[in-house]
């Protein structure tokens, strides 16, 4: 567990990412097809009441770290009290 995470890695290079504050706030980051030394979002679970799309716009196309304190945040707020 690392900063509200759960992370597995596989040997493929896919990492899947499970908030310990709301297990639907899962994802999975894989090697990108045409860059392979970049992350990116294969797959993503929904979080109740937040906007997916306007977190992943704001925070992902910056880095992984800012998306998953995004996430990690709202879920804490919510879950963690």
């Amino acid at each position: 567990m690392l900063i509200g995470y759960k992370l597995t890695f596989d040997p493929d290079g896919v990492v899947r990412v499970r908030s310990i504050y709301d297990v639907s706030a899962w994802f999975v980051f894989g090697p990108d097809e045409e860059e392979p030394t970049k992350m990116v979002l294969r797959e993503g679970g929904v979080v109740p009441g937040l906007d997916m799309e306007d977190v992943r716009n704001n925070y992902l196309a910056r880095s992984i770290p800012c998306f998953l304190a995004a996430i990690t945040i709202e879920c804490q707020d919510r879950f963690g009290r």
